[in-house]
């Protein structure tokens, strides 16, 4: 099994190549080059370049992350609900030691203590049942094992996925979101949501309900690709750019569009 450098620069050409693209059926929810890198970099430091054994992508969709995991595993499991998208992870992957399987998150059809390390990115808010998922992951963890979840942050600015109109599915025109939708209390945000959003504390306790023991809370900023493709003003992307900038130095460890939490069997 060969590892790969920590600097997520080694993913530029191999491992970045065209897998982030706009998702099939969420017209808003789109991965950007930074967006990946940002969410691949804190998988790399949580792994902090110690191979393990055998590895979990959970809703592993189109296989962003599948390599990433087959560079610093003996073997890696992905699975995901939509077939399609395994279909397409299976002609594009060369990992010998990457498999794939369809399945949902809240009965995943492996035994207690599988996996050395479990991600799930972007997932757990598209699940039915979010709590029975983590409980899966306790279960199939072995003792010591940890689990990395990204997640829509709960008080971010903006709705970074497509909202629900009606019957009517309506992305955001430049990519970011709709203001301040995450800000309204549950009763009049669902009827137009589309995923959950979470709170630390939301997080920190599904966790600790489930045998699961919190390590770190940590936020990512939004990549910044789709806006300024999108706008043809450069004063404008240059404004957005610094003020995103400023925010992810003065306010990453307490705010962003992600909320990313890393945990550890008891």
């Amino acid at each position: 099994m060969g590892t790969k450098s920590l600097t997520i620069d080694v993913y530029q050409g191999e491992f970045m190549g065209n897998q982030y693209q706009e998702l099939p059926g969420t017209p808003s929810a789109r991965i950007t080059e930074q967006t990946v890198k940002n969410r691949a970099q804190v998988i790399l430091e949580v792994l902090g370049g110690r191979p393990v054994s055998v590895s979990l992508d959970a809703g592993c969709g189109l296989g962003v992350y599948l390599d990433l995991l087959s560079a610093h595993s003996s073997k890696v499991v992905g699975i995901d609900i939509i077939g399609d998208h395994l279909s397409q992870v299976s002609e594009r992957t060369c990992s010998a030691n990457a498999h794939l399987a369809c399945m949902a998150l809240e009965h995943i059809g492996f035994p207690d203590g599988t996996f050395d390390f479990i991600i799930c990115i972007e997932t757990l808010e598209h699940v039915v049942d979010d709590r029975l998922t983590i409980q899966e992951f306790r279960r199939l963890l072995k003792p010591g094992g940890r689990v990395v979840i990204s997640v829509p942050y709960k008080w971010f600015l903006f709705e970074t996925h497509g909202v629900r109109v009606g019957s009517r599915m309506i992305s955001s025109p430049f990519g970011l979101g709709f203001p301040l939708l995450p800000f309204l209390p549950a009763s009049l945000r669902k009827p137009f949501a589309t995923v959950r959003v979470y709170s630390a504390r939301q997080l920190v306790d599904m966790f600790e309900k489930n045998g699961l023991v919190p390590q770190q809370v940590l936020f990512l900023m939004p990549g910044l690709d789709i806006f300024e493709r999108k706008v043809k003003s450069k004063f404008l992307v240059r404004l957005l750019r610094r003020v995103f900038g400023l925010l992810q130095e003065g306010m990453s460890k307490v705010w962003g569009s992600t909320i990313v939490i890393v945990g550890q069997v008891r």
